[in-house]
C-alpha cells in the first residue's frame, strides 16, 4: 500500500522541510526523524497527517481521462501531425494567420509550439 504519493515531496518544500536530512519511501517509512529539531518533526507530521495520497491518484485518473478526449479528438490527432513536420517557419505562419492575440503572446505560443514539435 503506497502511504507517500508523488506529490509528498512538494509538500514538505511548502512546509519549509525541504532540504532537510530525513527520507521517506512511499511506504511510509521515515529515516533519520532523529536528525530533525522537535518543532521539524512536528511539521512533519502535521504534512505527513494532511497527506491524502488518494487525492494524486484522483488526479493522474482525471488527466488520463482529459488525455484520453484529446487523443480521440481529429482535431488534435491532425494539429500533431502537422506539427510533427512543420518547420519553424510554418509553425510562425500557423499562428500569427490564426489567432488574434497580441504579438507577445503569439511568440510565445510559437516557442512552444517548437518545443513541443521537438519531443513529437
Amino acid at each position: 500500500m503506497i502511504v507517500f504519493s508523488p506529490t509528498f515531496g512538494k509538500e514538505l518544500i511548502a512546509a519549509g522541510l525541504g532540504g532537510l536530512p530525513f527520507c521517506w519511501s512511499d511506504d511510509g517509512t521515515i529515516q533519520h526523524r532523529d536528525q530533525l529539531t522537535v518543532a521539524q518533526n512536528t511539521t512533519l507530521d502535521t504534512v505527513i497527517a494532511a497527506h491524502n495520497p488518494a487525492q494524486y491518484q484522483i488526479a493522474v485518473t482525471q488527466k488520463a481521462a482529459s488525455q484520453a478526449s484529446y487523443e480521440s479528438d481529429p482535431r488534435f490527432i491532425n494539429l500533431l501531425a502537422q506539427l510533427d513536420n512543420a518547420t519553424a517557419a510554418q509553425i510562425a505562419n500557423f499562428v500569427n494567420n490564426n489567432s488574434a492575440a497580441d504579438a507577445g503572446t503569439k511568440d510565445i505560443l510559437i516557442r512552444i509550439l517548437l518545443i513541443l514539435g521537438s519531443l513529437i
